[in-house]
């Protein structure tokens, strides 16, 4: 409002009515009414004129020189006592007040006009507030001679802006202290407010943080890669947009963010914005919260279903331990992670995977002296250590192994069982919460990796045993060990997963070993083996009679003497087992790897057992050997015995002589003619042999009689066929060859003899021979009568058949003889 353009009864009129309204309205209207200079007169006459306000007149010493009627009924209620003309001012007032008073009258009397506000404890023990305007009163404009007070109460305003000020620290205080971090952003997109909160979670200190663009310290914050600077320009528009419009997208709905502390650590947060309008221009509030711990839970839970889900149709190790890896470092973020596995049979601990700062660690054998790993694996109790560089340990994984800040061990546990451990490495503290997560992660490894290796066990077992029964079936249905041996070794190499196998052979007669078969070799070296027993690894063994395992020849404790085979083959592994059968080392077999070979507690029992075998069956085909010999010495000497009866049976009736060695070469080509099996052969052979060795029991008289028989005689003559069925019954080796010696008098018409069987009653083979020996004694000549013709001969058998003979005999009979001539009759 513009006083000066006023008429001086109209400025009274308006500054009357605001009189009560505006505390600066009544200080202005007292100024114009005491004028632009005024001496003390004019100012004692306006203090009487305004009696009701609250007004002192001080001349240049401070001295009351005048006051209003309120100032003077106030003053001893503010005071303590009432005013008195030239009464010193300094006398009403506390210490406090009169030094800064005295300050104060000394600048009014300067020429300047000020105000202060002044506290007094009234009577109720509560203070009151007045403001105080001191304005110098000029003698024409000259040096002031005293000083006008305008006193105005204001302590409702001050009470107000006290309750403003503590309600500002109040907030002040809990946006400090609040765990949740709030920052504020100003219109030009600078952070103005970071309170303790957003320092704990972000670790960036308000001091760096207060007047940076959000833009940047977003940029500070974000996970490698995470905005790219394409994504961060449209970041710091979107910003600046929402500042000017005071409208974004981004408000109210929280935003999720993974971050990286200064401190290294990586958080998952979720920030909130909001719209703020102060002053005629627009802020952005925030308020973050760190919800890494929900985050880690929530993917911790996720990771445990991804993990498990995936490791269930897995099969074996090799396949679940880079699954695991990645799965885990990918959650964690980690700096380097290392899995571990416990090879009994070694009795050593390797690293299987190495991820991040541990990568170089694969296939790295931990010593098992101060070495955490081994302790963890040892006890089954979890490692942890928070700070590697403060609190020094044992080596985690090598002595060379880098550290980082922050390290666990934890076991890889199934039931009773501990596999190994999984190591995992942090650039920030590891919290109890994602240990937790790592032992339920590395439980549920342990027991895919247990089902998986229990599942290999049971394919290996029935791979090993259908391995085995084609051995046994091998061994059952085929003598010859050159195939017996190669087909055991074929299986060697397929079931135990080895190069090259070989079986070298004990030779009784020089006691050396010898090559016997082998699979898998490059060259022929290995067929010149010839070692003496206790010679080179495989002679050891055979003299030791134990399993040999070398898991690097070139560090073989007994040297390998075969050079020629390592220098052509690259052979690492190597393996020998002894061929040990009733006591009796009958070889050695050899196993060969071109990388490194663990062998485990099965592998070695499958090693026993196929050893086993090949003992078995190279003892069985020498035993096999040595019957077949036996069984021909045995043969040739029941020939020789049948030889030496027919020998002696031709002597005794010479009427017969080679009689007997006719008919059975006769018998066998009509036999072999009409397709009698093979093995039928060799029992007809005998029979025929044998068909008149009951003649034996025939007395000389009898036999050699040139004569006609008696009736009595030939009764007797007739029983030979029934002796030789008694004579050689008893005789297993002969008991199929009885049908031609006790069948052959039989005819087809019944009247034969011993038993006048007929047709196809009687034996094949009887019925054959029945028609051949006929056929030779009536060709040949008898004491009783001349050898008849060809022609008679021929006539008579067809004649006969059908009576005497099997027609079907006959007919083939008949056919050899057109076909073969005099042949028959040599």
């Amino acid at each position: 409002m513009n006083l000066k353009s006023l008429s001086r009864e109209e400025l009274e009129k308006q500054l009357e009515e605001a009189w009560l309204k505006n505390e600066s309205l009544q200080q202005e209207m007292l100024h114009h009414r005491l004028g632009s200079s005024s001496d003390l007169e004019t100012s004692q006459r306006f203090l009487k004129e305004n009696d009701s306000q609250n007004l002192l007149l001080l001349n240049s010493e401070g001295q009351i020189a005048a006051a209003s009627s309120l100032a003077l009924a106030s003053a001893e209620n503010l005071y303590g006592k009432a005013f008195t003309i030239g009464t010193s001012i300094f006398e009403y007032l506390g210490p406090p007040v009169c030094n800064d008073l005295s300050q104060l009258l000394e600048a009014a009397l300067s020429g300047k006009t000020i105000s202060t506000d002044v506290s007094f404890e009234g009577k109720n023990g509560r203070p009151s507030w007045y403001r105080y305007y001191l304005r110098p009163v000029l003698e024409r404009g000259e040096k002031p001679t005293g000083i006008f007070v305008d006193a105005f109460e204001i302590t409702a305003q001050k009470q107000a802006e006290q309750s403003l000020q503590e309600s500002e620290q109040k907030l002040r205080s809990f946006t400090q202290q609040a765990a949740e971090g709030i920052f504020l952003i100003n219109d030009l997109g600078c952070i103005t407010e970071w309170n303790r909160g957003q320092e704990i979670i972000t670790g960036i200190p308000a001091s760096y943080a207060v007047n940076q663009f959000v833009w940047v310290i977003l940029q500070e914050l974000a996970l490698p890669g995470q905005i790219p600077d394409t994504q961060l320009h449209l970041v710091e528009a979107g910003i600046l947009e929402a500042l000017k419009t005071g409208a974004s997208p981004w408000f109210h709905e929280p935003k999720d963010l993974d971050i990286q502390t200064h401190t290294g650590e990586c958080k998952s947060t979720q920030t909130t914005l909001f719209p703020i309008q102060a002053e005629n221009r627009k802020l952005i509030g925030g308020i973050t919260r760190d919800v890494t711990g929900d985050k880690q839970h929530q993917r911790g839970m996720e990771a445990i279903i991804s993990i498990n889900a995936a490791l269930r149709p897995l099969s074996s190790s090799r396949e679940m331990l880079p699954l695991i890896s990645s799965q885990l470092t990918s959650l964690l973020h980690l700096e380097g992670l290392a899995i571990v596995l416990y090879h009994p049979l070694l009795e050593e601990t390797r690293v299987e995977v190495g991820e991040g700062i541990w990568k170089d660690t694969k296939g790295l054998v931990i010593a098992p002296e101060d070495s955490i790993t081994a302790q963890v694996i040892g006890t089954g109790e979890p490692y942890l250590n928070n700070d590697l560089a403060a609190n020094p340990t044992k080596p985690l994984l090598g002595l060379q192994c880098p550290r980082p800040k922050a390290a666990a061990c934890v076991p890889l546990a199934a039931r009773d069982q501990i596999l190994g451990a999984i190591w995992i490495g942090q650039a920030f503290p590891i919290n109890e919460q994602t240990l937790s997560m790592i032992k339920i992660i590395s439980e549920i490894a342990a027991t895919a990796m247990q089902r998986s290796y229990f599942y290999e066990q049971l394919q290996r077992r029935l791979e090993h045993i259908s391995a085995l029964r084609l051995i046994d079936r091998t061994i059952a249905g085929n003598m010859d060990v050159k195939i017996s041996l190669h087909v055991l070794l074929d299986q060697v190499v397929a079931q135990l997963g080895v190069d090259a196998a070989a079986i070298l052979l004990v030779n009784t007669r020089t006691q050396n070993i010898e090559f016997g078969d082998g699979r898998g070799f490059r060259t022929e070296f290995i067929k010149h083996t010839h070692l003496s027993i206790g010679e080179g690894l495989a002679g050891r063994a055979v003299l030791e009679r134990n399993i040999l395992f070398i898991p690097d020849l070139k560090n073989a404790p007994s040297k390998f003497t075969r050079k020629d085979l390592l220098r052509g083959e690259d052979f690492i592994s190597y393996s020998a087992s002894p061929l040990v059968v009733k006591g009796e080392v009958k070889g050695v077999l050899e196993l060969y790897t071109r990388a490194p070979l663990t062998p485990t507690t099965e592998w070695l029992e499958f090693l026993e057992n196929f050893s086993g075998q090949a003992a078995i069956m190279i003892d069985n085909a020498e035993m096999f050997n040595r019957l077949q010999q036996s069984n021909l010495e045995l043969r040739l000497a029941y020939s020789r015995t049948l030889e030496g009866w027919v020998r002696a049976l031709d002597l005794r009736d010479e009427e017969t002589e080679g009689h007997t060695q006719r008919v059975t070469e006769m018998t066998l080509r009509l036999a072999m003619a009409m397709g009698m099996p093979d093995d039928r052969l060799i029992h007809l052979q005998r029979g025929a042999l044998l068909h008149d060795i009951g003649k034996m029991a025939v007395p000389d008289g009898i036999l050699r009689k040139p004569g006609s028989l008696t009736r009595e005689e030939w009764e007797i003559m007739q029983k030979h066929p029934l002796v030789a069925y008694e004579l050689l019954q008893p005789i297993a080796f002969l008991q199929e060859s009885l049908d031609i010696p006790y069948a052959h008098h039989e005819r087809w018409d019944g009247s034969g003899y011993p038993r006048g069987l007929k047709g196809e009653e009687i034996p094949l083979a009887a019925r054959i021979f029945a028609v051949v020996d006929v056929w030779d004694a009536l060709s040949n000549d008898r004491p009783y009568r001349s050898a008849w013709t060809e022609t008679e001969a021929r006539e008579y058998i067809h004649a006969n058949s059908g009576k005497l003979f099997d027609p079907h005999v006959v007919e083939a009979f008949l056919e050899l003889l057109e076909r073969d001539g005099r042949s028959w009759q040599s």
